[in-house]
């Protein structure tokens, strides 16, 4: 297992390589864009499309500890911040 990560929003995004596929984690991306983890992570599972690629990976997390976490494939995981709504000003579009 390979966990690593990349900085967006001065939070860290988790990911991990299984079987040559990279895995991304969502709660951090959650937290970095100040919307509801809780809510986003239904909504991912209830997705008919995205829930079926969702996996519960194992990940280091920033307190080096082996946690799971609510993962997509990376080649997914763009489409799905596409998909979410929130009142956060970051997801807003600026001009």
């Amino acid at each position: 297992m390979n966990s690593n990560y990349i900085f967006f929003n001065e939070k860290r995004i988790y990911y991990t390589k299984v079987d040559n596929q990279i895995y991304v984690a969502i709660k951090p991306i959650c937290e970095a864009l100040n919307i509801n983890y809780h809510r986003q992570r239904e909504n991912l599972l209830n997705d008919p499309e995205l829930g079926q690629l969702r996996a519960d990976q194992r990940v280091v997390a920033a307190d080096g500890k082996n946690r799971i976490m609510v993962c997509l494939p990376e080649k997914f995981i763009y489409g799905w911040i596409f998909l979410l709504r929130s009142e956060s000003d970051i997801l807003k579009y600026i001009d």
